[in-house]
């Protein structure tokens, strides 16, 4: 984004001098474009390289499905190769020479173009499957996947080519703010006079609609998931306690939202005390969350994978009590959060400049979480492939699907935190702009976590079968209601036309 304004006076008369004014206000999607390449070039790693070693080390699964992704996880891990050059393109410019731009444009299309033509063959396949049924045998069908996946790579790559052809390199400049004013005196001295302005791209609004996104789909997704908890009679305590307990605490964090949606809107109307309150409701479900879900997995590991709770009692126990010390120790933490919070004018922000706060959030109230969850479900995932394959698979899927979830969404933002506590005044206007995209964005990916979570505890098969049943008797209930509304009516006509028939006979013995 640049301010340019020039001005230049001939002669030293105003009136007689060629005046240009231009300004130009353009947001720079360089930083976000950035971090968002770096945010999918880890997820798809991690995701499609675990999905090719699955693959690799499944041996029961059809040929034909199994070559058809394998195809496509190797294509989106080529597009992905070209994802990180791409993104420190936007975050700076351009350094790696001519080659590499024209091969980095080979990979990133050869990637693109190839993925689509195998999703393509594969969806070819089902249809002719599973709608037309008629593949001669099992030897054509395979020769028709291999022939459709050569034929895929054959022509991304001839495609890719006549794309790469037209890239060229040329200089490369950044767009910085700037606001530049040069003038001529009358007197002839040549004064030159830059005045630096530091814009930051505006998330409020984003930020705001956001907020009251998660707060739909949170309230109605926790408060699904507490209904099925408390309806449902055969599921273990334990696990059923630290899941409510869970609920609980992102429908805590996601009573806060709406306020602070209606703070990035518009301004805090809300006053001093609620500014402090809400900032304590917001922490407290932050905070619970995280402690509640590495409690939730350390109870599966040492069930998993030590299976040692000498009884029920215990393990009742545990969980209990692990289930309070997050809760008090949220509410102690908390308040200390809240007490810094401050309200200036319109503003409800955290004014302190004290850093203690930012490290002690990041080391304690992530990292050490963040450790426990990883060891655990590591431990976990190399237990459960000693099981068998199909209950392999869907437990390893959701082990997975969790880990991920909780490094996605708190992963960056308190990474973020702990830079800023870092480099609270950037030296250079940049790296301020930058540094505060990040933060937004990593900020808005923290804050779905409550979303997430009645998702990832949806996977549970007890869980699904009971909202399904639900479902089912609701439906079936409609339907018997509408039976019996007609049979009523019917009920009602027939006997309206009774009472009419015996109107009509009793007329007709009367007496002429």
């Amino acid at each position: 984004m640049e301010y340019y304004n020039k001005l230049a006076d001939d002669g030293g008369d105003d009136s007689d001098g060629d005046r240009f004014t231009g300004y130009c206000d353009i947001y720079d999607f360089a930083n976000i474009n950035g971090y968002l390449f770096i945010l999918i070039t880890i997820i798809s790693v991690i995701g499609n390289a675990l999905l090719i070693f699955l693959l690799v080390t499944q041996k029961d699964l059809n040929f034909i499905t199994k070559t058809f992704i394998l195809n496509l996880a190797c294509a989106d891990l080529i597009f992905t190769a070209s994802l990180p050059f791409w993104a420190y393109y936007h975050l700076h410019h351009w350094v790696f020479g001519d080659f590499l731009c024209k091969f980095m444009t080979g990979v990133y299309f050869v990637g693109l173009y190839s993925s689509i033509f195998i999703l393509t063959a594969m969806t070819v396949d089902r249809f002719v499957t599973v709608v037309r049924n008629r593949w001669p045998n099992k030897s054509v069908r395979r020769k028709c996947a291999v022939g459709a996946c050569v034929a895929a790579w054959l022509i991304s790559l001839m495609t890719s080519g006549y794309d790469t052809s037209k890239i060229e390199v040329e200089n490369d400049y950044y767009y910085t703010m700037e606001y530049s004013n040069k003038s001529t005196d009358a007197g002839g001295d040549d004064t030159d006079e830059a005045i630096f302005i530091c814009h930051f791209v505006d998330f409020t609004t984003i930020s705001g609609y956001s907020f009251i996104l998660f707060t739909i789909i949170g309230v109605i997704g926790n408060a699904l998931l507490i209904f099925l908890l408390v309806t449902q009679k055969d599921q273990t305590f334990v696990p059923k306690f630290l899941i409510l307990n869970l609920a609980c605490a992102d429908l805590i964090f996601t009573a806060s939202l709406p306020f602070w949606a209606y703070y990035h809107l518009h301004h805090w109307v809300f006053g001093d005390f609620l500014c402090k309150f809400m900032t304590a409701v917001y922490f407290v479900g932050m905070y619970s969350s995280i402690f509640i879900l590495t409690a939730l997995t350390a109870d599966r590991f040492v069930t998993v994978v030590l299976n040692r709770w000498p009884n029920k009692s215990v393990r009742r126990k545990c969980g209990v009590g692990a289930c309070v010390a997050a809760w008090l120790i949220s509410v102690v933490v908390s308040v200390y959060d809240a007490s810094k919070m401050e309200l200036e004018e319109d503003s409800c922000e955290d004014f302190s400049e004290v850093e203690l706060g930012y490290y002690f959030q990041v080391s304690f109230i992530f990292l050490l979480p963040f450790l426990i969850i990883v060891f655990c479900h590591c431990s976990i995932m190399t237990k459960v492939f000693q099981a068998t394959n199909r209950q392999r698979h869907k437990a390893t899927s959701i082990v997975f699907c969790v880990l991920a979830a909780y490094v996605v969404c708190w992963g960056p933002y308190n990474f973020l935190l702990f830079i800023k506590s870092l480099t609270n005044q950037p030296d250079k206007c940049k790296a301020a702009v930058r540094l505060d995209v990040a933060y937004n964005v990593c900020r808005i990916l923290a804050f779905s976590h409550c979303c997430v979570n009645p998702l990832l505890c949806l996977l549970s098969q007890k869980l699904r079968s009971r909202l399904l049943s639900l479902l089912t008797d609701e439906t079936l209930c409609l339907k018997n209601r509408s039976r019996l509304t007609e049979q009523n009516v019917s009920g009602v006509q027939t006997i309206r036309l009774s009472v009419a028939q015996t109107s009509a006979d009793i007329l007709e013995l009367q007496p002429q």
